[in-house]
């Protein structure tokens, strides 16, 4: 559902820090109060009880911006659903569009080392996920990936490191701490064979 409007991603992950850090400054309201009360300063304690009250009001607010957010996103995802059924072009149902998505690093495999192969065995991540975005778009028009072709499309991004993964789990690159894809011995037979 983000991922049909650019950045709701972002927005999502900075309504969780929002309320992760709203919790942590309540506790220590809490905390605050709390120790005032047991050493008997009970009108410092009624301040930080106060404090705390409005503190929570203003949380209860954010948490109803945050459904509100889900709720729009909701909403224009019905809503896209809806132009996509209507358009000309026959879609696949979603579910078989997320099986095929979920498959694709094992299906990359071979594009991916071939594409080594052809840069002498040695390439950076943005020129593998440049290779690979290319042989998708060509090969699977009707997935998922193709149809948002930005190659900064984060389910793309995700797919080419899961691929990645992949691939040096099969020992077909090595395994590095920079952004170097290196194919193997093991690899080169492979993308032969």
């Amino acid at each position: 559902m983000a991922t049909l409007i650019r950045g709701s991603q972002q927005v999502d992950s900075a309504f969780k820090k929002l309320e992760k850090r709203f919790e942590a400054v309540q506790k220590k309201i809490n905390s605050s109060a709390a120790k005032k009360m047991k050493s008997g300063q009970y009108e410092a304690a009624t301040k930080w009880m106060e404090v705390g009250r409005a503190f929570d009001a203003f949380s209860n607010k954010i948490e109803t911006i945050r459904q509100e957010w889900r709720d729009l996103l909701g909403s224009s995802k019905r809503t896209v659903e809806e132009v996509e059924t209507t358009g000309t072009r026959h879609r696949r149902p979603e579910s078989e569009k997320s099986s095929r998505v979920q498959r694709m690093p094992k299906q990359l495999d071979t594009p991916a080392l071939k594409a080594l192969m052809k840069r002498g065995g040695v390439a950076s991540s943005d020129e593998m996920q440049g290779d690979l975005h290319s042989y998708v778009v060509t090969t699977f028009p009707d997935s998922q990936l193709a149809e948002n072709v930005p190659i900064n499309f984060a389910p793309w991004q995700k797919t080419v490191r899961r691929t990645h993964r992949y691939l040096v789990k099969q020992g077909w690159i090595e395994r590095r701490k920079d952004d170097q894809w290196k194919i193997t011995e093991r690899g080169r037979s492979a993308a032969n064979g």
